[in-house]
């Protein structure tokens, strides 16, 4: 009875010797200094822009359009900031590590690849897509320099997994409510629904089949463009929470022979009756959103995301865990499975399907791999997959994609082999750091509580106060890129994450965060990025440079007798991790990285930030006149957007289409003038565009059916050779150039590009685009036929009559 006594008060003495240790190390704390406030209003800043990032609509296409400026702008201000107040307090050691400069290697030849290829392109998508990356860079070193501690890290981390059951609360709002009633909306009033969303199809035409597909899918994609986009950011979190879980459970299971005096360290981080509740209900919203979005790569992903936990924590799983656990676990997993398939969502065609889709993918591969081999040294430039796809091709590829659905591959097509190097180089430092350091909550002695480790009142706070900025600043930021949300989903999204916060503030608090877990969340995430794409997607992949960027440099691991011994040497430690890896930065060399942050600002500014905002404004006053009749100030509106931005096509596209009206109207040979002036401008910008060629040609035919004019004719026979030649393997180029020679009567011209246009559509297996379904956009090419096939047989038996 007297050695438990005794055990007791010996185990008390040493939880009261941690608690004054703690208050002692606290009152020693000086008032924070005016750059530990800028400090955290930094790091209130980053936790904002998370935020935001999570609620602006944004896919490659958008990024190309200038969605994410706003972002970009808003990190690099950041880092100018961050860079000024390392120049200004030079006293405070700065290092550039091997990670950081890998980074700025990547970036430097990204940006060579740009200037390189913004002649041969269209200038204004490459300019936003090359800064788009240039943010992503700036992003991670911010995070990099601002964020310290541990603490800081959970809070991040605990943000984004917070944000995580937002967007998925979101997801389940959008399967049961909103796309049931947008789809009962869209079958009572087709036409109207369609104009709501600015489309133009007629009935049984692609886009409208193709719109009508989209409306009936069941997969929700939250605040993402793409439903694998939501999928790959909801496996990437929700592994991490896994590994939190492990982590924690591993920490309060596995210290039961450590020295007394740690004991009382180790109870204060075991998570409370509410922060286990939050994970809780956390792992069953993300979970179950993530079964309905019906990604398979992300359920693999997810899975071996898991396994590779299981894997980290074999000791804990087999000497405390036993077999309960991993049974519940499998019980929940089938239950959020089962309740899929009762819903409807989940079906057998999520596996029955994987082989066509794996196929798709395998065609988008080959087709980038040939031109990864026409240009591997600095690609084709950011922002101009597409364009030039159209000549890489394959006859049975289903669709003219954005990007190929491969980080590796989209790597190595934009900027070059070289860049995929530097980018492993990223990757590589990021992985030897976890295997061989380890950061302060990676130590033997788990139990350690200490301001290292420990989050301060005023990290927590600015963490706070930035998303709940963040938070509010979504919809005013979504009016002002044009995506605009369903207000209802953002707010549930947004209360979700707020509650799901405040659960996981106590582990924030004084929690545990391994750099292994970090590790396995981003290789989640880039399984998912290497089949579904996405690494030019902020919602996608800023989630990838935040895990890169919060992995602290670390020390080797050292065993230490007592916590008191650690409350003092913890803050050193801190400062020691940035200190062994990377070069130091001298008063001189924190100059120069501050003034290059300042001009990259500025540069950003001139070449996107100030030209794509204005252009837009001035082009939504120039489509309120055209809509108005007010032509003639239309048009002026429309130059004067051109010459605020040279670098777009978007102007001089709208122009053109506007003038055709013009001429149609009144076929005056000054009119046709003024349309093929305004024509000749779009194109130079659009170089490698099949896109505006065809639609150049269709122009250009419904003039010379209005006004009879013979060289039009000629016209049109280039301009669709432009187009066959930038498609080369499109059954439909091959059969408008056949109609083009026809019409200019060269017959046999007409029944071998009729022969090539039938020999491609054998080729393709998709039904909805072959010759069969289509039509021509020209009357009399209806009138001869029925449809693209009829036509082509026509005009290809035409050559054997002639002969004859």
């Amino acid at each position: 009875m007297s050695q438990r006594n005794a055990k007791r008060e010996r185990d008390a003495g040493g939880r009261k010797a941690a608690r004054s240790a703690g208050r002692d190390d606290t009152n020693r704390q000086p008032a924070a200094s005016t750059g530990e406030r800028l400090r955290l209003g930094g790091l209130a800043a980053i936790a904002g822009l998370l935020v935001i990032t999570q609620f602006i609509p944004c896919d490659s296409s958008s990024v190309q359009d200038g969605t994410s400026v706003l972002l970009v702008m808003a990190w690099l201000l950041l880092l100018a900031g961050v860079a000024i107040a390392g120049w200004w307090q030079a006293s405070r050691p700065v290092r550039l590590g091997w990670d950081e400069a890998a980074t700025l290697a990547f970036l430097a030849l990204i940006a060579v690849g740009a200037v390189l290829n913004v002649g041969d392109n269209h200038a204004r998508p490459l300019l936003n897509v090359t800064w788009q990356w240039i943010g992503f860079g700036a992003s991670f070193l911010v995070v990099r320099h601002v964020v310290r501690g541990d603490g800081e890290r959970r809070a991040l981390v605990a943000l984004l997994v917070s944000l995580a059951v937002g967007l998925s609360v979101f997801g389940f709002y959008q399967y049961g409510y909103s796309m049931p009633r947008d789809r009962e909306l869209y079958r009572q009033n087709p036409d109207r629904m369609l104009q709501e969303v600015g489309i133009v199809a007629p009935p049984d035409s692609p886009v409208r089949k193709q719109f009508e597909d989209r409306l009936a899918s069941t997969e929700p994609i939250a605040t993402f463009a793409l439903t694998n986009s939501l999928a790959a950011y909801l496996s990437t979190w929700l592994v991490a929470l896994f590994g939190v879980g492990l982590s924690t459970w591993s920490d309060g299971r596995t210290n039961r022979d450590a020295e007394r005096e740690e004991r009382a360290a180790v109870d204060s981080r075991r998570p409370s009756g509410s922060t286990l509740l939050a994970g809780a209900l956390a792992v069953l919203l993300i979970g179950g959103c993530l079964v309905l979005t019906k990604s398979r790569t992300a359920y693999l992903a997810t899975m071996m995301g898991v396994g590779l936990l299981a894997i980290v924590h074999a000791d804990a799983w087999r000497r405390r865990i036993g077999w309960r656990l991993p049974l519940m676990a499998m019980l929940v997993v089938g239950a959020i499975i089962a309740g899929a398939f009762l819903v409807g969502g989940l079906d057998r065609l999520v596996l029955s399907e994987a082989p066509k889709s794996l196929l798709y993918r395998w065609e988008y591969w080959q087709a980038t791999m040939s031109m990864i081999a026409d240009h591997p040294w600095f690609g084709i430039g950011p922002g101009s997959f597409q364009e030039h796809y159209t000549a890489y091709k394959l006859p049975q590829s289903s669709e003219t994609i954005l990007e190929p659905h491969n980080f590796v591959l989209e790597i190595a097509a934009i900027a070059g082999l070289p860049a995929l190097v530097a980018f492993a180089a990223v990757l590589f430092v990021a992985g030897w750091r976890i295997v061989r350091g380890r950061a302060s909550s990676d130590l033997h002695s788990p139990a350690k509580l200490s301001p290292a480790n420990s989050a301060s009142r005023g990290s927590l706070l600015a963490v706070v106060v930035g998303a709940s900025v963040g938070g509010l600043m979504t919809s005013p930021v979504q009016f002002l890129v044009g995506y605009v949300l369903d207000p209802v989903g953002v707010w549930l999204a947004l209360i979700a994450a707020a509650a799901t916060w405040i659960g996981l503030s106590g582990w924030v608090a004084s929690g545990r965060l391994s750099n292994r877990t970090l590790g396995i969340a981003a290789a989640v995430l880039l399984v998912n990025l290497l089949v579904s794409g996405g690494i030019g997607t902020p919602g996608v992949a800023q989630s990838l440079w935040l895990l890169l960027a919060v992995l602290p440099v670390g020390v080797p691991a050292v065993d230490r007798p007592s916590v008191a011994k650690d409350i003092v040497r913890d803050r050193e430690d801190d400062r020691a991790q940035r200190a062994t890896v990377g070069w130091p930065l001298n008063r001189a060399a924190l100059a120069s990285a501050a003034l290059i942050s300042l001009v990259l600002l500025v540069a950003f500014i001139g070449q996107v930030y100030s030209p794509v905002l204005r252009r837009q404004a001035v082009e939504s006053e120039a489509a309120m006149f055209a809509a108005m009749g007010r032509t003639s100030q239309a048009e002026a509106a429309f130059l004067e957007a051109a010459e605020i931005d040279p670098a777009s096509a978007e102007p001089w596209e709208q122009l053109t289409a506007m003038r055709l009206q013009v001429w149609l109207r009144e076929p005056t040979f000054e009119h046709q003038q003024a349309f093929e002036q305004a024509a000749a401008r779009m194109l130079e910008h659009l170089p490698h565009s099949h896109r505006a060629n065809t639609m150049y040609g269709n122009w250009l035919l419904a003039g010379y059916r209005r006004s009879s004019r013979a060289a039009l004719v000629v016209e049109v026979l280039t301009a669709w050779e432009r187009a066959a030649r930038l498609y080369p393997n499109s059954a439909m180029a091959h059969a408008r150039l056949a109609w083009a020679a026809h019409v200019a009567g060269d017959d046999e011209r007409a029944a071998s590009e009729a022969a090539e246009a039938l020999r491609l559509d054998a080729l393709n297996p998709h039904v909805e685009q072959q010759l069969a379904n289509q039509m021509l956009d020209d009357p009399a090419a209806s009138e001869a036929a029925e449809n693209v096939e009829l036509l082509m047989q026509t005009l290809r038996s035409s050559k054997d009559h002639s002969s004859d």
